[in-house]
């Protein structure tokens, strides 16, 4: 839980355009789950503006924006 909640502090921290690095450092603890997050991290955002969404071609911003915004809706509220 306490990852969680410093994840939901990460993104609140900056715009969602930055937000790769601090969930990065906050949710990571390994090399392992460093390769794991990289390798989820491009799953997203292929799956958010990969081809067949309806984001295809959007920038990687305006999908983070978007990520983001419903990444703060999900998470607990402190």
């Amino acid at each position: 839980m306490g990852e969680v909640l410093a994840g939901h502090r990460a993104l609140a921290a900056g715009p969602p355009a930055a937000a790769r690095a601090p969930l990065r450092a906050t949710l990571c603890s390994s090399r392992a789950a460093l390769r794991a997050f990289d390798a989820a991290w491009a799953r997203l955002l292929a799956a958010a503006g990969g081809p067949g969404s309806d984001r295809a071609g959007a920038p990687e911003d305006e999908i983070l924006d978007d990520l983001v915004r419903t990444a703060r809706m999900a998470l607990p509220r402190v």
